[in-house]
């Protein structure tokens, strides 16, 4: 059987890995899901850069871990807002596009794939 010290000290290693790796995968499987919700409603143009400017990064600081995540597009946010009936040149939306892609995709992942990405990630 082992002794105390041994059991902490395992105890203490399972509490890095946790920390690290685990947590920056946990992260990285979000922002996975939230990509893929997002690009599956995300207007497409004629150039497809909108969509090609998707951008995911994961990084620690002093507070922790934290992800960020998005499209570089410098209209973007315009396109996101916008109501989906009709690009400014007066094309209309692919079919499956839809306004606040990325929100709902948030939104989607949050109520569903959260809790399966916490207990596959954090599995002891």
């Amino acid at each position: 059987m082992a002794d105390f010290d041994e059991i902490n000290q395992r105890f203490k290693e399972a509490l890095r890995e946790l920390e690290t790796s685990r947590t920056e995968k946990f992260l990285t499987d979000i922002m996975d899901a939230v990509e893929t919700g997002a690009k599956s409603m995300t207007p497409i143009g004629v150039t497809g850069n909108l969509i090609d400017s998707w951008f995911a990064n994961t990084a620690r600081d002093t507070s922790g871990w934290f992800g960020e995540f998005g499209y570089g597009a410098e209209y973007a946010i315009y396109v996101h807002e916008a109501p989906g009936t009709l690009l400014g040149t007066g094309l209309a939306w692919n079919p499956d596009a839809e306004p606040k892609f990325l929100e709902k995709a948030v939104q989607n992942v949050f109520a569903t794939d959260l809790n399966a990405i916490i207990e596959r990630q954090y599995r002891l």
